[in-house]
């Protein structure tokens, strides 16, 4: 669904189902983790300083060229003890990774004066939509604030009277209603007007493009036939068939030396008849 923009604010199809007023996206930057390295104890020649922000307080854990990955987060373990923040190196088959965890589940962000966040790839934990996605804390609180009802239309409303109430559920009444009821829906492509229910109407557009589809492969199939058939009557007529026309050949051959031997005797025979007459 395209974003619609309405003055300075952009807003796209959860807005317009209600669902940026129900729901809440937590970013996660409780744990960070790096990519596996192939020793915890060599070396890794990188010097700086990392700045780690965390809510009140900000510390910066230096490392030098001689650190090595288990040096590092032993470091900022004794430097971010206070904070509940401890890093460790995990072997995971021969590989190490370097990981930071908040045990309090607060979040914290860290900068890098030098190249060492980079070249660790050193990143937030990755956790998927699902995990990040929650529901607005009062609404969780109390469920009737959900908007489940319509507003009333009738013609007996007076100043002031209240035309929603908690626990109405006339809008989710007519949504189920929506989907159980029939619907008239005008004719479209190889479909004929009808009446039906949205699954209903949902199935035949499913069955119309499987027959559509299973016509074309039989269409398919069958230009492909006659494609193969035209294919093999042309390589018939311009192919050419070496041995008949080798044989051929020999028999030209043989007789042109035959009339060769021919042509000879008959000049021999006159050169005979000549030299008799003179």
């Amino acid at each position: 669904t395209s974003q619609v923009t309405t003055g300075n604010e952009t807003t796209g199809l959860a807005q317009f189902l209600g669902l940026n007023n129900l729901l809440t996206l937590n970013t996660n930057y409780v744990d960070y983790t790096a990519s596996p390295q192939t020793s915890a104890t060599t070396a890794l020649g990188l010097a700086g300083n990392l700045t780690i922000d965390f809510p009140g307080a900000t510390t910066v854990v230096p490392y030098a060229a001689g650190d090595t990955l288990t040096d590092i987060a032993a470091n900022i373990t004794a430097a971010m003890a206070a904070q509940n923040i401890t890093a460790s190196v995990l072997n995971e088959n021969g590989k190490f990774r370097l990981t930071l965890t908040d045990s309090d589940g607060d979040n914290f962000f860290i900068t890098d004066s030098s190249t060492l966040v980079s070249s660790l790839n050193l990143h937030t934990g990755k956790i998927g939509a699902a995990a990040r996605v929650g529901l607005r804390a009062d609404i969780l609180a109390n469920p009737n604030l959900l908007s489940t009802a319509q507003l009333s239309g009738a013609a007996t409303l007076t100043v002031g009277e209240f035309v929603l109430a908690a626990g109405d559920s006339t809008g989710v009444t007519a949504l189920a209603e929506a989907f159980t009821k029939g619907q008239s829906f005008a004719a479209a492509g190889a479909l004929p007007v009808v009446t039906s229910r949205l699954a209903g109407y949902a199935a035949s557009i499913v069955s119309l493009n499987s027959t559509q589809a299973a016509n074309y492969e039989a269409q398919f199939e069958i230009q492909e036939g006659y494609k193969e058939a035209i294919k093999a009557r042309s390589s018939a007529i311009s192919d050419v068939n070496i041995d008949e026309e080798m044989s051929t050949l020999l028999v030209l051959q043989n007789a042109y030396q035959a009339a060769a031997r021919v042509s000879q005797a008959v000049s021999q025979m006159m050169d005979v008849l000549v030299n008799i007459i003179t």
